[in-house]
């Protein structure tokens, strides 16, 4: 979570601020698909994180979508970058990936356990 907050808020100045983008970029853009690649690529742990205390799917998104709206409004207010939709939306994905892939190794660790 320190991570996040720090990429999010605290690296930038407080003169990147833009306005709220509200649609959904899927276009074929470097720039766009790096973006939400990392922004995947950042929640994985913080996913996996919350699994492991909620240990349920739904709590870790819903806990994760809670987290990245929260680092949304405070970039918003506090002019350190752009509220974005797109940002939400492959945070979220990402913290469900890593709730996934901590789920998947927990059940390989006890099957190897087990044998």
């Amino acid at each position: 979570m320190l991570l996040i907050l720090y990429i999010t808020l605290l690296r930038r100045t407080p003169e990147y601020n833009e306005e709220i983008r509200y649609h959904i970029s899927f276009l074929p853009d470097v720039k766009v698909w790096t973006g939400n690649l990392l922004n995947v690529i950042l929640y994985i742990p913080l996913g996996g994180t919350i699994y492991n205390m909620a240990a349920s799917i739904k709590g870790t998104a819903f806990a994760a979508l809670l987290s990245s709206v929260l680092c949304e409004i405070i970039q918003y207010f506090t002019h350190r970058g752009v509220a974005d939709i797109n940002d939400v939306l492959f945070n979220l994905i990402g913290a469900c990936a890593g709730a996934l892939l901590f789920r998947a190794f927990r059940a390989f660790k006890k099957k190897k356990d087990l044998q």
